[in-house]
This record gives C-alpha cells, sequence and structure tokens, in this order.
C-alpha cells in the first residue's frame, strides 16, 4: 500500500482537496519537505522535545529542502 504522501501530498487532513489544486513541481516540493521532516526533523525534534532542550536546523542539509 503507498504511503499517505504519495496519495496526498499535503497529507490527511486536506479536507479542502487542496492538492488537487498544485502543479506537479509544487506537489515534488511538497513530498520533498515532507520527506525531509519526517526524515530528518522528526527525530531530533522529539528528541529534544523529551529532554526539553532547544535544536538548530541551520546547516543540515548541504541543498536547500525546496528550491
Amino acid at each position: 500500500m503507498p504511503d499517505q504522501s504519495e496519495l496526498n501530498p499535503v497529507g490527511p487532513g486536506d479536507f479542502y482537496g487542496f492538492a488537487d489544486r498544485l502543479t506537479v513541481a509544487e506537489k515534488a516540493a511538497l513530498r520533498r519537505l515532507r520527506t525531509f521532516l519526517r526524515e530528518r526533523a522528526e527525530p531530533i525534534l522529539a528528541e529534544h522535545w523529551e529532554s526539553a532542550t532547544p535544536r538548530s536546523f541551520s546547516g543540515t542539509s548541504s541543498q536547500p529542502v525546496i528550491s
């Protein structure tokens, strides 16, 4: 079964169908952003949320998430 983000790049809360209005390039950019957030940001944020410490994301990638 495909990942929810493959079915709808906006996510499961897209009640108004905003993803249907995006261009192919916009959908690709949104997928890249969601992948980055899920794979890179979410684990770090969860760790720092639990320990109540701040974290900066500057310099975590050599290229922009959305170009």
